[in-house]
């Protein structure tokens, strides 16, 4: 993983577990482009998610811009942020110190320049190529419960990651998040890619996967 890069005026020691020690070396090696992490609820994807994107903020890319999303925003806020900040108290970030948290333009800023951006990622037919995401450059992003959002928006925001790559030597990267069903899918997905699997098969599939879990 980076180097760190704290600040003086924090003493943070971030406890992992194996799995999601295991994972974040996977994130920073500097290879992987998109990393899916199932599970079921409870298994620990929201907590790996919120230690990914303090690592990125506090730690290791001091001014970076992120970008956290779900399908509903709703649910980012009822869910996903209430572990996020249950990390950011453990950490000993403290509220209008080190970080805000602006509810009505759905951002959280840190004393060093780093910022999240929250937004919801939900389809509609009347704006399918997500336009409300026009504009945005992030260095990373964190997409929760993946499983609910389509492929063309996972595509759309892969062309966000360009914010100060070069600055901090990054390679784009997104972090998805959903049941295993999500992994055992993108490997086929991958294979359909590679004309190793009739696109046909992978539909039913994908289909009897959605319905076993």
């Amino acid at each position: 993983m980076p180097a760190k890069k704290q600040e003086k005026q924090l003493d943070i020691k971030v406890d992992y577990t194996a799995k999601q020690k295991e994972a974040l070396e996977i994130l920073y090696d500097q290879e992987t482009k998109y990393f899916v992490y199932g599970g079921s609820k409870g298994g620990g994807k929201s907590v790996l998610g919120s230690i990914y994107a303090l690592l990125n903020c506090v730690f290791y890319y001091p001014g970076c811009r992120g970008l956290i999303g779900r399908e509903k925003l709703i649910d980012l806020k009822q869910s996903t942020l209430e572990t996020f900040f249950l990390q950011c108290n453990k950490w000993g970030l403290i509220e209008n110190k080190h970080y805000t948290y602006n509810q009505q333009l759905n951002k959280i800023s840190f004393w060093n320049s780093s910022e999240i951006i929250l937004t919801d990622l939900a389809y509609s037919p009347s704006d399918s190529f997500y336009s409300g995401l026009n504009g945005i450059e992030v260095s990373w992003i964190w997409v929760d419960e993946s499983q609910e959002i389509i492929e063309r928006c996972k595509n759309i925001l892969s062309t966000l990651i360009r914010y100060k790559l070069s600055n901090f030597n990054l390679l784009p990267g997104m972090l998805l998040f959903g049941f295993y069903s999500i992994r055992i899918i993108s490997v086929f997905e991958n294979l359909v890619q590679l004309g190793l699997l009739p696109k046909s098969l992978f539909e039913k599939l994908k289909d009897i996967i959605k319905k076993e879990t």
